[in-house]
């Protein structure tokens, strides 16, 4: 009798311990793939990028607007808790709208779709909308922790780039090429023409706008860097007449 509960004790405990060993490593993989994405996790278990490879994807580049003035009103860490919550309210937006967020650089984020996804049902022009829809309501919160009322722009444009996995010890995967470049000259023109979303004309020629969404001819330019014009236009809400 002892010694069958002794076994039983044994059984129990080795039952527990690899309970606990499949569940640590579930955590650890949603947590890995809620980092980097669960489409970029699983192309990395299966090596796609360990040599560059070709994609048609669109970006999404979003600041905060004003964010040297909000630096000095809130000091650096008052900054970067407002910026932690303004990245924790974009994730689901983004999340319903099929984006993977790349990365958060400073105050901007960068979210991408592959090309066709992207631009199936306007996705990526309804999820600037959203997070936009998200930040308006939850103003009065930002106004009671900060004492700011936060706003947004942006840069959309889509195309092909290079995808690799770089690093050792720290592996990423890195996005390459001129449709990276222009999508952040994009964001810089929404600056100054002080419009919300800027989008490329070549995107704007393979996308359907949703319903109540205008797009405003901003002309065309030669953004830095680029020897051959640009045209622009700044998407936005149609307002009632």
């Amino acid at each position: 009798g002892e010694f069958t509960l002794i076994l039983g004790v044994e059984a129990g405990w080795s039952l527990f311990l690899y309970i606990l060993v499949i569940a640590t490593l579930t955590l650890m993989i949603i947590q890995v793939a809620q980092v980097i994405g669960p489409r970029i996790l699983g192309n990395m278990l299966i090596g796609r990028y360990h040599s560059p490879v070709e994609e048609r994807r669109i970006f999404l580049f979003i600041d905060l607007v004003g964010s040297t003035a909000l630096a000095k009103k809130l000091g650096d860490i008052g900054t970067q808790k407002l910026l932690t919550r303004f990245f924790f309210d974009l994730g689901q937006p983004v999340a319903m709208h099929g984006g993977e967020i790349h990365a958060y650089v400073g105050d901007e984020a960068i979210i991408t779709w592959p090309f066709d996804k992207g631009t199936d049902k306007s996705r990526c022009i309804e999820c600037f909308f959203a997070v936009q829809d998200n930040l308006k309501s939850n103003l009065d919160k930002y106004e009671d922790l900060f004492g700011v009322r936060p706003s947004i722009r942006a840069g959309l444009h889509g195309g092909s780039v290079a995808i690799s996995e770089c690093g050792d010890v720290k592996k990423s995967v890195v996005y390459f090429g001129d449709t990276m470049n222009t999508t952040a000259r994009l964001e810089s023109e929404a600056k100054r023409l002080e419009k919300d979303l800027i989008i490329s004309g070549e995107l704007r020629q393979s996308i359907q706008l949703p319903i109540g969404i205008v797009a405003e001819p901003m002309g065309s330019t030669i953004l830095l860097g680029h020897e051959h014009t640009t045209e622009l236009f700044a998407l936005s809400r149609a307002t009632a007449e």
